[in-house]
């Protein structure tokens, strides 16, 4: 389920062009060989906020939300409104295992560091990923990030690591 700004709801292009859509469009098939029914919601809004939608996180979005994307970065700035929406999300009865954000990556962050939610950032995500310092450091992190972003001190081995 996707929630968020006017952009995010597609205002200014026709409805099928809106990226949620486009998402059911590109994923429809893949998962109808894997056996699985893809449906992409589109709850985007404009002139509202994400407060409105925080407040009623699941009844808006659904109980059956297997990812729930927000982008409303071009108009509302700070992140406490936004936090609060995947909260929402993520409590009671089919919580939502999977969180999408755009622009926002020290609200994911956050509820990843505190509540070990898995999520993806649109956009920059390499604020997100920590910088591998040494094989010792990298032995500390997620194995799908181990060497995905190297800091300068330590490009030998991470190179090694490069094609894995």
């Amino acid at each position: 389920a996707m929630g968020g700004h006017s952009a995010a709801a597609g205002h200014g292009n026709h409805f099928q062009q809106s990226y949620t859509l486009q998402v059911q469009w590109i994923l429809e098939a893949v998962f109808a060989r894997l056996g699985v029914r893809h449906q992409s919601r589109n709850f985007g809004l404009g002139g509202l906020g994400t407060l409105q939608s925080g407040l009623a996180t699941k009844s808006i979005y659904g109980h059956d939300v297997d990812m729930l994307m927000w982008d409303s970065g071009m108009t509302e700035k700070p992140g406490q409104f936004q936090e609060l929406l995947f909260r929402q999300g993520l409590l009671g009865p089919g919580k939502v295992p999977f969180i999408m954000a755009a622009g926002r990556t020290d609200v994911v962050k956050k509820l990843s560091d505190d509540a070990d939610v898995d999520f993806l950032v649109v956009g920059d995500q390499q604020n997100a990923i920590p910088e591998t310092k040494s094989k010792k450091h990298a032995a500390t992190l997620p194995w799908a990030v181990q060497y995905l972003k190297c800091s300068k001190e330590s490009p030998v081995h991470c190179r090694d690591y490069e094609y894995m």
